[in-house]
């Protein structure tokens, strides 16, 4: 089963990720509408995402120190 993967990461220059990223899938980009709403909490960030593809999704995320 197909799955999205997101990766957060720092790179030097888009131009030179692309043929990397192109290498390691089986097909080109697919662009994928969403909506990501985030909200302040006591311990983080609280984000709900909205998406074309997929029902509503709360995540939580933390502060980084």
């Amino acid at each position: 089963m197909p799955r999205n993967v997101e990766i957060k990461a720092r790179i030097a220059s888009v131009d030179a990720m692309v043929p990397i990223a192109a290498a390691l899938s089986d097909h080109g980009p697919v662009p994928i509408a969403q909506d990501d709403t985030f909200f302040a909490c006591g311990t983080g960030r609280l984000k709900l995402r909205d998406s074309a593809c997929r029902r509503r999704r709360w995540s939580r995320g933390r502060t980084w120190t």
